[in-house]
């Protein structure tokens, strides 16, 4: 009877120690699913975010290139007025040289 009583007593504290210990990884494994499950919102955030930027970079991408094709088509307005003031200052010089010649 005592052999069975110190077998009983070791049963019922492994039993006891196993349950605890149960109980710790199933505390464990709630922790991981809540980190997995904060990882995988953090995750979908990232990925929202980074659509953003890309989008954001399209867009960044698209007013460059319309502002270089503005900036062109403004050099190419003022090359022609550079060409436009120098036929006028010409055609002055030439108009003053003759307006002096006639008198």
């Amino acid at each position: 009877p005592e052999v069975s009583n110190r077998s009983v007593d070791a049963s019922s504290a492994l039993l006891t120690q196993s349950a605890a210990q149960c109980k710790d990884l199933e505390a464990q494994v709630e922790k991981l699913r809540m980190d997995l499950s904060q990882s995988a919102a953090e995750n979908l955030q990232t990925q929202a975010y980074g659509a953003a930027d890309i989008e954001l970079r399209l867009e960044l991408e698209s007013i460059n290139k319309q502002l270089v094709d503005e900036a062109l088509a403004c050099t190419e307005v003022e090359k022609t007025m550079q060409r436009e003031i120098r036929q006028v200052r010409q055609q002055l010089a030439t108009a003053k040289q003759n307006s002096v010649e006639a008198r």
